[in-house]
């Protein structure tokens, strides 16, 4: 648990109560002293004299004195020592630490200048995490970043806050497009109808597709070119619709290609929401990687993938069964599951350099969240002055790129079950927002509602160590405060205490007092502290003498 307490005040707590504690075992002495016989003012006045005392008298007592005296002595010194240790043992587990008080919300609107034409990125909503890292982690570190909100509060913690929803369209139909071309449609008893966009860099013939339904919600395409490019340029993949989009644009261009990635795998998410509060939410995982040649795809995707599905296992099938003529040729394997969409096109081109056949291939999965229309957020509405959600298509609003981790040099496989469990966390993540995250076209300004609370420097300690140490101080203090109400002074005054006492009545003064002591002497004020005779009256083997004669 966290407590938000100075250091010093926390300091002042744990001295406190081993204060308590000490006072406590004196306590407990004084009881025993008053119940536990002739010895047991000894064991406490030994206490007195410190550690080196204690262990002294107890080990040249030994065999002389009865075992419950042994036994108290033996008690008496633990419990000491754990007392005085008690709270610089507990401090490992007392750690220095940051807490979050005073909880409210704002919202905050950040104009974003962009170009009207093409597509729309945030770029400071982009980063880069470790292959299988938490997508989700990151997204809300991007959001949160003070530096790109607004007006931000220095040490404030804003938190995008959430918004329920509630599914409207769990399957989707894809028409497909190729460059130039509108290819067929694929079925597969949707509620709603998207664009599968693959755009490569030379023309098709669409109408000479050839489109083979594998199963249910599985199809092969095979596409010839009508054209064949000079060099190598990855592939553009995306998923579009009439009202949100996500497509992922391709940079790396070559004329000689290899085996393994061409670009680092990357997630992007967008949201829109329609003029009745519907919320799309997309997010697209693409990973780019080429072969050198016909024969080397399975190498070159275990290298990229370090594993295989049903789409690989395909396309290399469809690879080593095409006939690969000097113009190019585009195989698609596709797969869809309710919203989501796996896509794996690969297309061929002669070499430059080699003059062999090589593929260019792109593997992307894209999952869609589209809700229910909902009640307008009356905080988002005030923001934005009452005006209606207006429809603009978003492409991308944050980028996460994957990075592979390097083991002894080498690169390892990004596995396909990291992207796709990226997208369905992105797109979750983002269809939670609703319309406390929404882009207004007609303002170029993003709406942004957090819960924030602010920071405060404290303690984190263990919920147990805390009950503990409260409620060992109430009982140490109750059990201190009870001895020294019900207990006579005999009991709980040192042996010092007690010859003052004495001696001030004689001298006319208040003990306990400071008094002068002659060491040769072994005397008080003058007055001797052993008198040299035993008392009579007691058992001769017990060598008792009075203080004070």
């Amino acid at each position: 648990m966290f407590l938000a307490t100075p250091v010093f005040i926390m300091h002042s707590i744990l001295t406190i109560w081993q204060f308590v504690m000490v006072r406590a075992i004196k306590s407990c002495l004084a009881i025993y002293s008053k119940f536990g016989g002739d010895y047991a003012n000894s064991v406490r006045w030994t206490h007195q004299g410190g550690y080196c005392e204690m262990a002294m008298a107890l080990f040249q007592s030994r065999k002389k004195v009865p075992t419950s005296a042994d036994v108290a002595m033996i008690v008496t010194i633990i419990a000491s020592f754990a007392a005085s240790i008690a709270s610089k043992g507990v401090t490992p587990l007392i750690n220095p630490s940051e807490g979050l008080y005073n909880g409210t919300f704002a919202m905050i609107s950040t104009p974003y200048f962009f170009t009207p034409f093409g597509w729309t990125a945030f770029d400071d909503w982009s980063t880069s995490i470790q292959s299988g890292a938490d997508t989700i982690e990151a997204m809300v570190s991007l959001l949160s970043d003070t530096k790109i909100i607004r007006n931000a509060t220095a040490g404030r913690v804003y938190t995008p806050r959430p918004f329920q929803y509630e599914v409207g369209c769990n399957r989707v139909n894809l028409d497909l497009v190729f460059p130039n071309e509108v290819g067929p449609t694929l079925l597969n008893n949707g509620c709603y109808n998207f664009t599968l966009l693959i755009d490569i860099p030379f023309d098709v013939n669409a109408s000479s597709a050839a489109v083979t339904s594998v199963t249910n919600g599985r199809w092969s395409i095979s596409v010839p070119a009508t054209t064949t490019p000079d060099s190598f340029l990855e592939i553009i993949s995306g998923v579009i619709s009439d009202l949100c989009e996500v497509v992922d644009d391709a940079s790396a261009i070559s004329s000689d290609l290899w085996n393994g990635l061409t670009s680092v795998p990357k997630t992007l998410t967008t949201k829109c929401v329609s003029t009745a509060a519907e919320i799309f939410a997309m997010s697209a995982s693409s990973t780019r990687f080429s072969s050198s040649s016909i024969q080397q795809f399975h190498n070159a995707s275990a290298a990229v993938f370090g594993e295989s599905d049903e789409l690989l296992q395909a396309m290399e099938i469809a690879i080593n069964n095409a006939t690969f003529t000097s113009s190019s040729l585009l195989l698609s394997e596709i797969r869809l599951v309710d919203t989501s969409i796996d896509v794996l096109s690969c297309y061929s081109g002669n070499s430059s350099v080699t003059e062999r056949v090589q593929l260019m291939c792109l593997y992307t999965n894209t999952n869609i969240i589209m809700t229910k229309p909902q009640e307008i957020n009356p905080i988002i509405s005030e923001a934005r002055a009452g005006r209606p959600f207006n429809v603009s298509i978003m492409n991308t609003m944050v980028t996460i790129d994957h990075i592979p981790t390097i083991v002894n040099g080498i690169r390892q496989p990004v596995p396909l079950s990291t992207l796709r469990n990226a997208s369905i966390a992105a797109s979750q993540y983002f269809a939670s927002m609703g319309q406390n995250l929404y882009f207004d076209w007609d303002t170029v300004e993003m709406y942004a509602l957090y819960d924030t609370m602010d920071r405060k420097n404290g303690f984190e300690v263990p919920r147990w160590l805390s009950i503990c140490i409260s409620a060992s101080i109430a009982i140490c203090t109750f059990l201190w405060r009870a001895t020294e109400f019900f207990l006579d002074g005999a009991y709980k005054r040192s042996l010092y205490k007690d010859i003052s006492k004495r001696i001030a009545r004689t001298l006319n003064r208040k003990a306990p007092m400071l008094m002068r002591f002659s060491a040769p002497l072994k005397d008080f004020e003058g007055f001797p502290l052993i008198s040299g005779e035993r008392q009579t009256g007691r058992d001769t083997n017990s060598s008792k003498i009075t203080l004070i004669d």
